[in-house]
């Protein structure tokens, strides 16, 4: 035989081998001996997606594959079963890991009818709101933390859900069957910097600044102030708050204040404005009590006022601080009652 010859022959069987190889070896033949596939199903159809990472219809041994489990609308993700053994609650998360065996493996994502949770926020745009987790639909039994981020002119409240109220923040919600719907509330900062000797109210002096200002106050809202006594020209005068709630029906007006100082807190009629101003009802709060008063009020303005007792009383300093909440509620007829007062009472006690 030739050495070409020889040389042909030894060719042709390197290639016959290279073949033989590639046939029984190949990275995605199903019908190798360590060869196994996952297949996966949903219940109910049309319920989700579930995906394999790598996807492949040819796993080896020992091979790890993560399967992730995604709800279309109106659907939560349940649980996983199949012929994988799951390590403590796994089979509750929608994204497990699995390790291929020996042997092909069959796997089931199981969906559930999914429920909302919808937060408002009052007043509005007082905050935001995360979700742990954050998702369009939880199942029932599912755990949700959330969060209230109040921004820089107000302080997280309290949580209403359904017709429980919740101081903890954050809020651990367990899941009914059922939509929920959550009003988380902020407190509002009064806003205005504290008085110092010579202080000018620009901010809401009401009928005692120059010009006048007032501060918008909406039915539901809490306050947190500051007030005091302080020195101008050589005299004390008081820091005095005013609200303005505007209504254009009858309505029942609540002014309610808690304080660790001696203060006082007016219903106004401001209608006809500063100069024509009377008062509809009035309270003392005394320090560390809570009080409360009411008026009924026809369509008009309205001033809720606040301050110290008097200009005289020099132990409630600047930046002595106050809690007040407002309320408006409908009425059919409101009896309103206006009280001649001495205009100096409410107008000569700050800086003009």
């Amino acid at each position: 035989m030739t050495r070409k010859m020889q040389l042909f022959i030894f060719l042709s069987f390197l290639l016959a081998l290279s073949a033989f190889v590639f046939i029984n070896c190949g990275g995605d033949d199903s019908s190798s001996a360590d060869c196994y596939e996952i297949a996966i199903t949903i219940s109910p159809e049309g319920a989700g997606t579930a995906t394999l990472d790598p996807d492949s219809s040819c796993y080896h041994d020992s091979t790890v594959v993560t399967a992730t489990a995604e709800a279309d609308s109106g659907y939560a993700f349940g649980y996983w079963t199949g012929d994988v053994t799951f390590e403590g609650d796994a089979d509750l998360l929608p994204e497990v890991e699995i390790t291929v065996g020996t042997t092909d493996i069959t796997l089931t994502a199981h969906f559930v009818t999914g429920y909302t949770v919808t937060v408002t926020d009052f007043p509005a745009s007082s905050g935001v709101v995360q979700f742990d987790p954050e998702l369009d639909y939880y199942a029932a039994g599912d755990t949700v933390s959330i969060e209230a981020l109040a921004d820089s002119d107000h302080e997280f409240r309290r949580w209403l859900v359904g017709s429980t109220y919740y101081d903890t923040n954050p809020l651990e919600l367990v899941m009914d069957s059922a939509d929920v719907e959550i009003t988380v509330y902020y407190y509002t900062y009064e806003g205005e910097p504290e008085c110092y000797t010579d202080y000018e109210d620009a901010y809401n002096g009401g009928c005692n600044s120059d010009p006048e200002v007032f501060q918008t106050i909406q039915s539901g809202e809490s306050i947190l102030g500051e007030t005091g006594v302080y020195e101008y020209s050589a005299s004390y005068h008081r820091d005095t708050d005013w609200y303005e709630y505007v209504t254009t029906a009858n309505e029942l007006l609540t002014w309610k204040v808690t304080s660790n100082y001696n203060l006082t807190l007016y219903i106004i009629y401001g209608t006809g404005g500063c100069d024509s101003l009377s008062i509809l009802n009035s309270g003392d709060c005394n320090a560390g009590d809570t009080v409360m008063i009411t008026e009924e009020v026809e369509p008009g303005t309205y001033w809720m006022w606040i301050g110290p007792y008097s200009s005289n009383d020099i132990t409630t300093e600047c930046g002595s601080t106050y809690t007040a909440w407002f309320n408006a509620s409908s009425i059919t007829v409101a009896n309103m009652v206006k009280h001649e007062i001495d205009p100096n009472m409410l107008k000569a006690e700050k800086s003009e």
